[in-house]
């Protein structure tokens, strides 16, 4: 088995059979024969194979307890290269501890913002999964719906189309071009007669629906219509309306 692959008790042993070996000194006059006669080469130079092993066993990580190291720091016991080397390799091992510290603490960090943007991640996708709905919902429905946004146009207040289903635009006869960012009174004039504006208005200030009542409609060829319209908010200063045909159940005689 080679050195750098030996077990915990192989090291502590070891150490303790070396340091045995090493008068422990007490004086100057101690220390300047330990760096002299009363240490062997053959000693210093097992204590310097022995922190050589070691440190490549915590440079590694796969024996992990660098107390041996500075063991081998102690200026009263082992001699003075041995010591030299010893320090030196402590510090490193400071300073690696504290940049795995730095890099943990990092990680840690980008860890919860990842965790923090995939969260995002998914609530905007639920948002357009949402979204998606409601545009389908608005695109898919029998009833006519646009959209209206109240603006301020020569210091008065009114309302231009944003955008309609096409339930609407056959109810119309209009195009999307034709209505997008229209005022309403172009659209519509005849429910502008019926003081429609101040309704969409008073829908926005009170923030609740308001049903106009069931209202004819009547093109150029003289064919009448009768449809239910309501209005109700949306968001900020945006107010829906929707046109439900009831000439059926109206020429019945049903309402």
């Amino acid at each position: 088995m080679k050195d750098g692959y030996k077990t915990k008790a192989h090291h502590k042993n070891k150490l303790k059979e070396l340091r045995n070996k090493v008068p422990k000194l007490e004086s100057s006059k101690a220390v300047d024969a330990r760096n002299s006669k009363d240490v062997k080469k053959d000693d210093i130079d097992q204590l310097l194979d022995y922190l050589t092993i070691i440190a490549e066993q915590v440079s590694r990580k796969r024996y992990g307890n660098p107390k041996e190291i500075f063991e081998l720091a102690k200026t009263n016991v082992y001699p003075k290269k041995i010591n030299e080397l010893a320090e030196s390799f402590g510090m490193m091992i400071v300073k690696v501890e504290a940049r795995e510290l730095r890099l943990t603490k990092a990680i840690d960090k980008l860890k919860k913002i990842n965790k923090k943007l995939q969260m995002e991640i998914d609530e905007r996708k639920i948002g357009e999964k949402t979204i998606q709905i409601y545009s389908d919902i608005f695109n898919n429905a029998d009833l006519g719906l646009c959209v209206c946004q109240m603006v301020n146009i020569d210091k008065r207040k009114t309302f231009k189309l944003i955008t309609a289903n096409p339930a609407f635009m056959q109810i119309n006869k209009l195009s999307m071009k034709d209505i997008q960012g229209k005022p309403f009174e172009e659209i519509l004039p005849e429910l502008c007669k019926l003081g429609i504006l101040n309704i969409l208005e008073e829908v926005i200030r009170s923030s609740r629906s308001i049903e106009l009542g069931d209202i004819c409609f009547e093109d150029k060829k003289g064919t009448q219509d009768w449809f239910l319209v309501k209005t109700f908010p949306l968001s900020s200063n945006f107010v829906c309306i929707s046109f439900d045909n009831i000439t059926k159940v109206k020429s019945k005689g049903e309402i």
